[in-house]
């Protein structure tokens, strides 16, 4: 695992990943479980990281007072 994750608690582990992919007839070893369980958290942090900076940017640009959705 990377060393920034090593110390977060998951609820979704390899194994349980690799348990629910076995459900639907997938089969990986716990190796490419957590490996894909780093990528999975990798693109949901980058993309709350980008929606986040998108909407900070329209409040930057919009009239005050005014409610800015994404």
């Amino acid at each position: 695992m990377l060393p920034q994750y090593r110390n977060e608690k998951f609820t979704l582990t390899p194994v349980k990943a690799q348990r629910i992919l076995a459900e639907h007839d997938t089969h990986i070893s716990l190796e490419d479980a957590e490996i894909m369980l780093e990528l999975l958290r990798k693109l949901s942090k980058l993309s709350v990281s980008e929606t986040l900076k998108h909407v900070i940017a329209l409040q930057k640009e919009a009239p005050e007072g005014e409610i800015v959705k994404p």
